[in-house]
């Protein structure tokens, strides 16, 4: 497909691999190892870095949480939220690993129990709420680590001799893109009724965008809508929710579209009560920096943060028309 090339964001190498059961054994030098654990450092991905901004975004903490960590293929793991990090027993080093946390009980099974991750799609209501808020207080995030050898991790020199530490931090990354925006009114008569975010899809895939998204079978996959609160600061609309990643086949920006592209619709009324709506389509475009915008048009883009400043225009904006 036109975006399967996008899919996994640096992934795809490692989740060929990821599948193997966890006991198996890699190589020839690893028949020789007795069970050992192996602990690995966590944390995510900085903001400032990803986003290209230097102050974290508003509600970081939330975005930066760890909550629960499992890795694909392993039955049991030991997370130390204070420590940050993840102790697995291990005979087998040379291999790879695929990381998912901040999972339900049950997504996280299914992580466990699968050969093959990456494809596994998850419903977006179980993370998100009807207000796009965070429905758990923390992201999705995923993170891997390829072709991993015996001479990454150190021997620990404490009373546990046969802990094993990986020399890096494991960096997750989060599996939803950040919307904030700022709508401004032209004038002091608007009076903003509703704002909506249509097109949300139902599911999402751990192992990144599930492209052509809009000509998926609609009884398996489909569209929700997110109903923002109204916020004002002095005299803007203002307002902050997330999105999971996804791109539609044919995206358009700035015309009426049939594509279902994610788009925020503000509804809103002047001083004579005619009513307005004015549409923001939410994804990816060329405009936007050329490092994220190279091979991506159109999508929500995972571990994003967009930032939109609409005008609320009754000038430009014709009563009933999104565009």
């Amino acid at each position: 497909m036109k975006y399967l090339q996008l899919s996994i964001l640096g992934l795809l190498s490692v989740l060929v691999v990821a599948c193997q059961a966890y006991d198996e054994e890699m190589d020839a030098e690893s028949n020789s190892q007795t069970e050992q654990i192996v602990r690995f450092p966590l944390g995510v991905r900085s903001a400032s870095s990803i986003h290209g901004h230097h102050n974290p975004p508003v509600g970081a903490s939330a975005e930066e949480a760890i909550n629960n960590v499992v890795i694909a293929g392993v039955a049991q793991s030991s997370y130390n939220q204070t420590q940050h990090s993840l102790d697995v027993p291990s005979r087998a080093l040379s291999r790879s690993f695929y990381f998912a946390a901040n999972l339900t009980a049950s997504d996280q099974t299914r992580v466990t129990g699968s050969s093959s991750p990456e494809r596994l799609e998850l419903n977006t209501l179980d993370y998100l709420k009807d207000n796009g808020e965070l429905k758990n207080h923390s992201i999705p995030l995923v993170a891997s680590l390829d072709n991993v050898k015996y001479s990454d991790f150190s021997a620990n020199s404490g009373v546990v001799q046969s802990l094993l530490r990986y020399k890096k931090n494991v960096d997750f990354t989060r599996a939803f893109a950040k919307v904030e925006f700022v709508a401004v009114p032209q004038t002091s008569d608007i009076t903003l009724t509703k704002i909506e975010v249509i097109n949300v899809p139902k599911k999402f895939a751990l192992g990144g965008v599930i492209a052509d998204y809009d000509v998926k079978d609609q009884a398996t996959y489909g569209y929700t809508v997110f109903n923002i609160p109204l916020k004002k600061e002095s005299n803007n609309y203002v307002g902050t929710f997330y999105l999971p990643e996804h791109a539609v086949l044919n995206p358009v920006f700035s015309d009426p579209d049939t594509h279902n592209m994610t788009c925020l619709e503000f509804t809103y009324v002047d001083g004579e009560n005619k009513e307005y709506k004015k549409k923001v389509r939410i994804a990816i475009s060329s405009t936007d920096p050329v490092n994220n915008a190279k091979g991506k048009n159109g999508i929500v883009l995972r571990n994003y943060l967009f930032r939109k400043g609409p005008s609320l225009d009754k000038t430009a904006d014709v009563p009933g028309v999104s565009f």
